[in-house]
């Protein structure tokens, strides 16, 4: 029989409870860890229901539909401009035709602030506005200048020779973009504009100028 000294001790029982087995771990010492579990699981939890809303907010930012979008406004078309200051003839409203039968009429500078317009030019000779109306024109364009203001390149400029008396009315029609119908040769396309200047020719004594 093995000495009583070696025999390791059994605490005695708690009151009114029973005694430990040999190498259980204390029920005071398991409640902590248990404690601490819960603890860190409800950290994990939290850590999980915060990730799900960010991730449910930030879905509602790609929930509008590309195609579904409105498009930026078009660009604003600026119309070309005829300043006054460079009509010649200044005395533009009626010009009495001298002995050679001969009149220039010219428009030394136009103006345009979109920069990158080529602008048309259109000289019409007792110009018929009426719907369907085929008018005869001479002109040409005036390509960019990198600048608002474009410099007399020719187009601006016409030489009128009288060939029948009576009172004349010759008009230059400036335009960023001419509509393409024949029967609309001095009328703008759609998003584009027009400007005129017109002289009024009095070859009403100028006899000496029908061949």
């Amino acid at each position: 029989m093995a000495p009583l000294s070696h025999v390791p001790a059994i605490p005695p029982p708690r009151p009114g409870g029973e005694a430990p087995q040999p190498g259980a771990v204390p029920k005071d010492s398991r409640e902590p860890r248990l404690a601490r579990r819960l603890l860190d699981g409800g950290r994990v939890l939290s850590r999980l229901g915060l990730a799900m809303m960010l991730l449910a907010s930030t879905s509602c930012l790609i929930t509008d539909p590309i195609e579904g979008r409105t498009p930026p406004p078009p660009a604003t078309n600026h119309p070309p401009r005829i300043p006054k200051a460079a009509v010649e003839p200044l005395n533009w409203s009626r010009i009495v035709v001298p002995n050679d039968c001969k009149v220039t009429l010219s428009v030394g500078y136009v103006e345009d602030d979109d920069l990158n317009d080529t602008l048309s030019v259109r000289w019409f000779v007792d110009w018929d506005p009426s719907p369907g109306a085929l008018n005869t024109y001479v002109g040409g364009t005036i390509d960019p200048s990198g600048s608002v203001e474009r410099i007399n390149t020719g187009v601006t400029t016409y030489p009128l020779t009288i060939k029948s008396p009576g009172v004349h009315v010759v008009t230059m029609v400036l335009s960023d973009g001419f509509s393409s119908l024949p029967t609309d040769s001095a009328t703008p396309q759609a998003g584009r504009d027009v400007t005129s200047v017109s002289w009024t020719i009095d070859a009403s004594a100028a006899t000496d100028c029908i061949k």
